[in-house]
């Protein structure tokens, strides 16, 4: 089975693993709890995995949900990562140079600069 699982569904269920309730979770994403109930529940119906056990008011991992919460960060930080690239870029801070050049004057002019910046 192939899941569409977005960054939204990834940074929910991070959120309520870290905290252990639906409503410190909802809070610190803005969003209603209903939604972010429902926004776990779609996930684990996607993955057809149960992420959590209900314990009284928290939420706990289930063995599933601890193995893909390591997953899950990494994803999150790789998107996180996309985006300081994108700002850098857009930046001008970071970016290919691409010089065209005899041997001779690469090795004669540009050395020196290539040295300095790589």
């Amino acid at each position: 089975m192939t899941t569409g699982m977005d960054l939204r569904h990834a940074r929910t269920f991070v959120t309520v693993a870290e905290l252990g309730t639906v409503s410190r979770a909802a809070v610190r994403l803005h969003i209603a709890q209903p939604a972010l109930s429902r926004q776990i529940r779609d996930l684990e119906e996607e993955l057809d995995l149960k992420l959590f056990d209900r314990v009284g008011r928290r939420l706990v991992l289930t063995g599933e949900g601890e193995q893909l919460l390591g997953d899950c960060r990494a994803l999150l930080n790789c998107a996180s990562a996309i985006g300081e690239r994108a700002q850098q870029l857009r930046r001008g801070d970071a970016g290919i140079l691409k010089v065209a050049a005899s041997p001779q004057f690469i090795e004669g002019t540009l050395s020196g600069f290539l040295d300095r910046h790589t």
